[in-house]
């Protein structure tokens, strides 16, 4: 008998969003999903189970890439977001660093992570773990507040998360 191998094509970001689906039975759509996986960050109006409409997405690094690129110059291995994330967790948010306010729900983080680059570099005295925490507070503020805008302008009352891990939040 020969098998014959066949391949079909599967969107990535799809993927993500019906995984909730497994992880929470009772989920039906319509609801927001706030995509944060490594190279995406995507704002999805889930319409039905095959029906999306992006709201918003990055429009240059994705947060995962960000985080990256943050733990890179701070000589963190890859991974880079856990480590970071731990080394915030042991630092306070000190450092005002800027945050991307785009026109509708687009997302960008080159800005914050040059910024946490140039500081790393430039300032003699730097904490890294509060510099840690100050860019996963920066870029956790801008992820809710374009999550708020688009459940604000959407008026749905469901959010999932889609990650590594799943959440599932009623508002």
């Amino acid at each position: 008998m020969h098998l014959k191998s066949h391949w079909f094509g599967v969107n990535h970001i799809e993927g993500h969003i019906a995984a909730n689906y497994i992880t929470f039975k009772n989920l039906e759509p319509e609801f927001l999903c706030l995509i944060i996986s490594g190279g995406h960050t995507h704002l999805v109006k889930i319409e039905d189970y095959t029906k999306f409409q992006i709201l918003g997405k990055t429009r240059d690094d994705a947060i995962g890439e960000a985080f990256d690129k943050v733990a890179r110059v701070m000589d963190l291995p890859y991974p880079g977001g856990p480590k970071v994330d731990k080394m915030a967790k042991c630092g306070k948010p000190v450092y005002d660093l800027p945050k991307t306010h785009l026109e509708g729900l687009d997302f960008s983080f080159s800005g914050i992570k040059t910024a946490v680059i140039n500081l790393n570099h430039n300032k003699k005295d730097i904490k890294k773990e509060d510099l840690c925490a100050s860019f996963e507070q920066a870029v956790t503020d801008m992820l809710i507040e374009n999550t708020q805008k688009a459940l604000e302008q959407t008026k749905l009352k469901k959010l999932a998360l889609a990650r590594a891990e799943f959440q599932l939040i009623h508002i």
